[in-house]
């Protein structure tokens, strides 16, 4: 009598949950997006606020964007490990990761700015443009992803079933 282990493995379908058994690639496409956005901005922006004003406020302006982007991945990844947990949780993760950020970034600027750093005014640019390029990143990002998949029309099919068809006597 054959054993349920010896069947070959095309007898076995392929069910969804291992299909999807790692979805995070998925829910996290953005972040490479938004991290080379990011990496061109800091570079561009350290070099130029350097040159304009001085090397501490470089670095500022470097260290700002570096803290968006680690702050946008961190809320990122909460709310893909939301997702794939329970559905459920994605709003209420998805606001404490933001409620979470403005609290630490306002008390890093706050302390950051109590201890007279001259980078600091470098610092505050860096957020500010940083939020602003990860922004127009992911609005970038998620018109390029619209554009590469292809979106079911239900409309289409709820109107052919709607349809009567020749010949139908109803």
């Amino acid at each position: 009598m054959p054993n349920s282990s010896d069947a070959e493995p095309e007898d076995h379908p392929v069910t969804d949950a291992e299909e999807t058994a790692n979805p995070m690639p998925t829910l996290l496409g953005h972040l490479s997006f938004g991290l080379a956005a990011l990496t061109v901005t800091a570079f561009a922006g350290a070099l130029i606020a350097a040159k304009v004003a001085s090397a501490p406020v470089g670095i500022g302006f470097a260290v700002g964007c570096g803290i968006v982007w680690f702050f946008f991945s961190l809320s990122s990844f909460l709310i893909a490990w939301a997702d794939m947990v329970n559905r459920e949780l994605i709003m209420p993760i998805g606001l404490g990761a933001y409620l979470l950020k403005i609290c630490l970034v306002g008390f890093l600027v706050f302390a950051i700015s109590e201890a007279d750093w001259n980078g600091f005014p470098g610092l505050v640019w860096g957020l500010i443009v940083g939020t602003g390029v990860w922004m127009m990143a992911l609005i970038g990002w998620g018109l390029w992803q619209s554009g590469r998949q292809e979106i079911p029309d239900e409309s289409a099919e709820i109107a052919a079933e709607e349809t009567p068809k020749k010949g139908d006597d109803k």
